[in-house]
């Protein structure tokens, strides 16, 4: 997303530089601005899991905003969701709780909101899908982010990006509103059939039923132009600039910017079963538990760990690190760990679900308790 060049990216990247002199300057100003946006591979993995009777989250990384101290007793929680610099939790009630940087009202849930079963994270707002398929957002609205269109309804997915937030709706149709200076929010006339959408820092993805891909706004790399005969897919992720995608024979594709390689799908990448992208990286899991990475490795965040076994979900974002939850309810991360977001705490078990914000790491135990850790400076 470092390169746009429009105005309104100017502006976000003086949002996050204020924020982070408000923070004492713990973080460069690259670092700053890549950890606005959170990718859609970090909220799909929040989506659609269990409550626990009880759960506990832990979190570990920059905590200069408070974003690793999860509030005392959350009670039994259903999902998580890290932002740039915050943190969200679903309650199994359908009630929110947010935590961390509140500068621009991201961790100030709007009195009355309930009944939510979906969450999502963006770099200064958060989204809440309730029940009734109705949309609510919070937190900064320079762009309309936080203002879903009149009427809409009937929602069954939501998605955060940079400064725009996406919606999926029941009959397959897409909605998006937010910072459309690159055509981001701009849906293509006749995309229907939508079964998974994806945001990243600006531009929007979409998956069909018939499993073909759309992508609209920012192509300044490409990565907006669907591969030509492109089909059979069935998960999508989207990067700072560029696009994944699985298909069904568990083969990936990748496309957008490229000069960190993070669009050259390695010959060892087959028989695929998810996929996460970060900024400039893009990663995958095979048949066999094994983590294939591809791309930007300046942090490490491409040196797979040698005591990564069986991972079953990794949550890849900005601050160029990944998090893995593995097979057995334990926490592998690797790359950037300039805040310890790395390290998760000893003896951290039974681990449910986790996610990767912008300088911190969060995760849910299946006993229902929160545990973040990360920078702190706001609480």
């Amino acid at each position: 997303m470092s390169e746009t060049s429009t105005d309104a990216a100017v502006a976000t990247r003086n949002a996050l530089t204020f924020e982070r002199r408000r923070r004492g300057g713990t973080l460069g100003t690259r670092g700053a601005f890549i950890a606005m946006t959170v990718l859609s591979a970090a909220v799909a993995m929040t989506a659609g899991r269990a409550a626990c009777a009880e759960t506990e989250v832990v979190a570990w990384g920059d905590n200069g905003d408070g974003q690793c101290s999860p509030p005392a007793a959350l009670g039994a929680l259903k999902s998580i969701s890290a932002g740039g610099f915050h943190s969200v939790a679903l309650r199994a009630s359908g009630v929110v709780v947010a935590w961390g940087s509140n500068f621009s009202g991201q961790c100030t849930v709007p009195a009355g909101t309930a009944g939510v079963v979906a969450i999502a994270a963006g770099s200064a707002h958060t989204v809440a899908l309730k029940s009734n398929g109705t949309v609510v957002a919070w937190g900064s609205n320079a762009f309309g982010q936080c203002t879903p269109p009149s009427g809409l309804a009937a929602v069954t997915g939501i998605a955060a990006g940079q400064s725009h937030t996406v919606a999926l709706k029941a009959d397959g149709t897409v909605v998006a509103w937010g910072l459309n200076t690159a055509g981001q929010c701009t849906v293509p006339a006749g995309t229907a059939g939508v079964t998974a959408i994806a945001a990243g820092g600006n531009h929007t993805v979409a998956l069909k039923a018939d499993g073909t891909i759309v992508a609209w706004g920012l192509n300044n790399h490409g990565q907006c132009t669907v591969p030509t005969g492109l089909a059979g897919c069935v998960a999508i992720a989207a990067g700072g600039a560029h696009t994944v995608a699985l298909k069904s024979n568990g083969t990936v594709f990748a496309w957008g910017l490229n000069n960190l390689g993070q669009c050259t799908v390695p010959s060892g990448a087959t028989l695929v079963h998810f996929i996460a992208a970060g900024s400039r990286h893009t990663l995958a899991v095979t048949a066999d538990v094994e983590v294939v990475h591809w791309g930007e490795n300046g942090s490490g965040q491409g040196n797979t760990p040698s005591t990564l076994s069986t991972p079953k979900a990794i949550s890849s974002t900005e601050g160029a690190f990944n998090v893995a939850l593995q097979a057995d309810g334990t926490v592998v991360a690797w790359g950037l760990n300039t805040s310890g977001q790395c390290t998760p705490p000893p003896g951290l078990l039974d681990v449910s679900d986790i996610a990767a914000g912008g300088f911190h790491s969060v995760a849910l135990k299946s006993n229902g308790t929160v545990v973040a850790w990360g920078s702190n400076g706001a609480g």
